[in-house]
C-alpha cells in the first residue's frame, strides 16, 4: 500500500504541473524542432537588430539571402558594415579606415568536420541546439512578456571550448523566431542580442551583398582565421 500511495501522489504532482501549462504548450525539444524548422524555411531575412554589452552599444539591421549572402549595417557605430556574397566576407570598420577581408572559400572545418564558414541560418540555429543542452528556464511556458508570448530556454554549452558558455533564448511562442539572446561567457560576461521588425520571404537585391573597397583604406586578409 506505501509503493500504490507514492505512485498516486507522484502522479497527482505530475497531473497538477500538466494542467498549469497553456493549452498549447510544448516541450523543449520540439520548441527547439520548431525554430529550426522555421530557420531552414528561410530564402531571405531582415531585422533590426541591437547589440549590448557591458562597455558598449551597438545597433543597426541585418539581411540574409541564400546562399550564404548576408549583411549587418551598423547605425551605430556609424557606417561599420559586416558583408558577404557567400565567398568572400568584408568587415569594414569605418573609424579606423580599416577593412578585414575573409576568404570564405578556406577549408577550414570545425570539430564536428563542417566548414565554418557556411552561412545558413537554420544550419547555425541546428549546430546551436546540437552543441548546447537545453530546457525551458521553468515549467510556465509560454509565458507573457512585454505584452507578448515567449518560449524562454536556457542553454549551456556542452564542452567548455570558451566564447559563450551559457544563454538565454527568448522565441516568439507565435512563429518561432528567436527575438533575443542573453549570453554569457566564461568569466560572467552578458552579451544580450535583441532583433526586431523581422521580416522573412521578402525581395532583396543581389547588390545589396557586394562590396569593392576604396583604394585609400587598409585591408588586413583572413583576420578570421587562416589555412594553416
Amino acid at each position: 500500500m506505501k509503493v500504490i500511495k507514492i505512485v498516486l501522489i507522484f502522479f497527482i504532482y505530475i497531473f497538477h504541473l500538466w494542467s498549469q501549462q497553456p493549452h498549447n504548450w510544448k516541450s523543449h525539444s520540439m520548441v527547439a524542432k520548431e525554430v529550426i524548422k522555421v530557420y531552414d524555411s528561410f530564402k531571405t531575412y531582415k531585422a533590426n537588430f541591437k547589440i549590448t554589452s557591458p562597455n558598449k552599444v551597438m545597433y543597426g539591421t541585418a539581411y540574409y539571402k541564400e546562399p550564404g549572402r548576408v549583411r549587418f549595417e551598423f547605425t551605430q557605430p556609424y557606417r561599420d558594415l559586416i558583408i558577404s556574397d557567400g565567398k568572400i566576407l568584408w568587415i569594414i570598420i569605418a573609424n579606423q579606415n580599416l577593412v578585414g577581408k575573409q576568404d570564405l572559400t578556406l577549408k577550414t572545418k570545425n570539430e564536428d568536420n563542417q566548414p565554418i564558414f557556411a552561412v545558413m541560418p537554420g544550419r547555425g540555429v541546428k549546430h546551436l541546439f546540437n552543441d548546447y543542452h537545453y530546457k525551458f528556464d521553468d515549467i510556465n511556458q509560454p509565458k507573457e512578456i512585454d505584452g507578448k508570448k515567449y518560449y524562454v530556454l536556457d542553454l549551456e554549452q556542452k564542452v567548455k571550448i570558451g566564447g559563450y558558455e551559457k544563454m538565454r533564448l527568448f522565441i516568439n511562442a507565435d512563429n518561432f523566431f528567436i527575438e533575443k539572446s542573453i549570453a554569457e561567457g566564461s568569466f560572467g560576461t552578458k552579451t544580450t542580442i535583441e532583433f526586431s521588425n523581422i521580416e522573412t520571404n521578402i525581395e532583396l537585391e543581389g547588390k545589396l551583398f557586394q562590396y569593392t573597397p576604396p583604394d585609400n583604406v587598409r585591408i588586413v586578409l583572413n583576420p578570421l582565421v587562416s589555412e594553416e
